[in-house]
């Protein structure tokens, strides 16, 4: 077996950095019926080396660590870092986090703008008409809308914990959009987000109305639940070369609710030194916002760019790894707007900098470098 190759780009190239590669599954696809993977075993190329990726094994551990609940018990894991959220907040403190979403019903195009204590506020993003913008905030906020032609304010709206997802217009004496059945359905949705929050004491984050769930999920019923996955993609020993060895995974549940699961090893540094040199190229100051609107904000003050699957050959053999990881077949991980995944996300932080959180579906988040600070 040849010996790895480390590529021109060194951990000592970002400096007090940490950098995160993120792999974002989208909402609401359904193509996928069977609770199990099912990889069927085929033939790639990459480069001059063929490979074959067989179904991989999985083993579900039974429920023989239950009595696993505390901080304490993570840290016998080889973990780095747990943190815990209360779902329903830190009673002591008058803001909470939340997330809301805003749909426009007026005719035309709105801005939003967050009252950070000045006559004219922050801004934060144009939502277009007969669409929606989703933000995360704080409870007790306020946000005032105006329209984008001309800044005429439209109204006002204080952030709740019982309201996450608010209609905006339409205009008075607007009785046609009153009686659409677009508008219709999103009363609907905001009478059920409501009772939903009265009865969980939690907002109800995914689609609406959402059909059954057809992804397989990793059955999280304690922390430190253990599964176990073999993958037939072995580890790239350079660039241009890949191992023989299958790869012996272990996925161990950090937290129940929201489900987070730690899987160690799942990139060797051969392959994380390649994706770093691929990040460097595309790096920039992250944005909030679609490519049309987007904008700078505090919110997002780490640094970002986006790889495509297909840009090397270790990269698309990568993928065929994390789907074994997800679960699903290696053809589901297909990119675009008829796909199911989003690109790679590459995200370099350096001291203070972050990146709120947004809701989706399932991530996959590699550190590729530890922080030095």
């Amino acid at each position: 077996m040849a010996k790895s190759r480390k590529t021109s780009v060194s951990r000592s190239s970002f400096p007090k950095a940490v950098l995160v590669l993120i792999v974002a599954v989208a909402i609401g696809l359904y193509a996928w019926s069977k609770p199990s993977a099912q990889v069927a075993s085929s033939s790639r190329r990459t480069k001059n080396i063929t490979w074959n990726h067989p179904k991989p094994e999985v083993l579900i551990m039974p429920k023989e660590m239950e009595s696993v609940h505390g901080v304490e018990d993570i840290t016998k894991l080889n973990v780095d870092y747990v943190s815990y959220l209360n779902p329903n907040g830190n009673p002591n403190k008058h803001e909470r986090p939340m997330g809301a979403t805003f749909v426009n019903f007026y005719k035309f195009d709105i801005t939003m703008w967050w009252n950070d204590g000045t006559e004219e506020g922050q801004y934060s993003g144009v939502i277009k008409k007969d669409s929606y913008s989703a933000t995360n905030t704080y409870t007790s906020h306020v946000f005032h809308f105006r329209k984008r032609s001309d800044g005429t304010d439209l109204e006002s709206l204080t952030m709740r914990d019982d309201r996450h997802f608010m209609i905006l217009g339409p205009s008075h004496g607007d009785t046609s959009t009153l009686n659409s059945q677009k508008y219709k359905d999103a009363k609907n949705r905001e009478v059920f987000m409501k009772s939903y929050h009265e009865e969980h004491g939690v907002p109800w984050l995914s689609h609406y109305p959402r059909e059954k769930p057809v992804w397989p999920f990793w059955p999280a019923d304690f922390i430190g639940q253990t599964h176990k996955v073999k993958s037939f993609v072995p580890y790239f020993t350079s660039e241009s070369e890949q191992g023989v060895d299958p790869v012996d995974l272990n996925l161990v549940v950090l937290s129940v609710r929201p489900l987070v699961i730690a899987v160690e090893n799942v990139l060797n540094q051969v392959e994380i030194d390649h994706i770093t040199e691929l990040g460097e190229k595309v790096v920039h100051r992250s944005s909030v916002g679609d490519a049309e609107n987007g904008f700078e904000s505090a919110t997002r003050t780490s640094e970002n760019g986006w790889i495509p699957r297909k840009k090397t050959s270790l990269l698309d053999t990568v993928y065929h790894r994390l789907a074994d990881v997800l679960g699903v077949s290696d053809d589901f991980m297909e990119e675009g707007r008829d796909g199911n995944i989003e690109s790679l996300q590459f995200v370099r932080y350096k001291l203070h900098q972050k990146y709120e959180p947004v809701s989706v579906t399932r991530t996959m988040m590699k550190y590729l470098t530890k922080s030095n600070i």
